[in-house]
């Protein structure tokens, strides 16, 4: 099993400190507790055109765009569910 070494940031304008946990390969996982008991969590990958070379060129833009593909696969399937199993 993977360790992670645990940060935490103070800022101001959060009730509490931001928790960072930062796994062996790299990946982060951030959870930043907000007022009215909300969390905001984040992951945090270390990739992009910049750890890319030949082999895998593009291979970020790619992912970028898979992935906002998704998220509006998701907004559809959310909006249109709403209206077919709401009653007016």
């Amino acid at each position: 099993m993977e360790s992670c070494i645990k940060k935490t940031i103070n800022y101001k304008f959060l009730p509490q400190p931001i928790e960072i946990y930062e796994r062996e390969c790299g990946h982060k996982i951030v959870f930043a507790h907000k007022e009215g008991g909300l969390v905001n969590v984040s992951t945090w990958v270390k990739t992009g055109s910049i750890n890319e070379n030949d082999e895998n060129n593009g291979i970020s833009h790619f992912l970028e765009h898979l992935i906002l593909i998704l998220i509006c696969i998701f907004f559809l399937i959310y909006i249109f569910s709403f209206f077919i199993f709401c009653d007016f």
